[in-house]
């Protein structure tokens, strides 16, 4: 099989496989597709075929990194929803004069009462580990342009250097 390209999609949470066709061959979900288990082994014989693959295994291992991170030592969601949550509790904050706190749930178990400045500074540790994940996405992608073969391509270790996440 040769692969002509792999797509991601966050909402679906599923990685799809087509071949130089344009045939669906695979659509397994992101975590049976993790880049770090090296669930699929390369089926590339040219750059091109090699670089898309490289690109979707990236973009999977991406969305995985940015769905936790660590916060005051505790594993906490930073999902997409996490971000929508975060982002309107601060906007009802906001709007309360004065301003309330609210008790938050980092995770099982483990609770907080913050204030405003508090609930902003959790918001922006979330935003900050999200961005440092696509920062490393860019800087891998960036290598995967770069390289001049398949086997180089193949050689980026797409696992290293990414932030500390509650995702290993």
């Amino acid at each position: 099989m040769s692969v002509a390209s792999i797509e991601t999609s966050n909402r679906e949470g599923v990685v799809r496989i087509y071949d130089d066709k344009g045939v669906l061959v695979a659509s397994p979900t992101i975590e049976e597709f993790r880049a770090d288990e090296l669930a699929y082994t390369s089926q590339a014989t040219t750059l091109t075929e090699a670089r898309a693959e490289a690109l979707g295994k990236l973009a999977a291992l991406r969305w995985e990194k940015t769905q936790a991170f660590v916060y005051e030592g505790v594993a906490t969601p930073s999902s997409n929803a996490a971000v929508a949550y975060v982002t309107g509790a601060v906007v009802a904050i906001q709007a309360r004069t004065p301003p309330p706190t609210v008790n938050w749930k980092l995770a099982p178990g483990e609770f907080r009462t913050w204030d405003l400045t508090q609930l902003i500074a959790f918001g922006s540790a979330m935003r900050d580990h999200i961005q440092a994940c696509f920062d490393r996405e860019e800087a891998l992608a960036q290598a995967i342009a770069a390289a001049a073969t398949s086997r180089e391509v193949m050689g980026i270790d797409l696992t290293a250097g990414w932030p500390a996440t509650a995702i290993p």
